[in-house]
């Protein structure tokens, strides 16, 4: 049986990592418009 808790908690690490790694990054490097983050 696959160990769904383990997974999870790696799962959510990984997010939680990306998510600082996004918040890190200037939207407007990405060309990303107000207009667009807002939805």
């Amino acid at each position: 049986a696959l160990d769904s808790e383990g997974i999870a908690a790696r799962f959510l690490a990984v997010y939680e990592r990306l998510n600082r790694a996004l918040d890190a990054i200037p939207y407007d490097e990405l060309g990303i418009s107000d207009e667009v983050k807002e939805q």
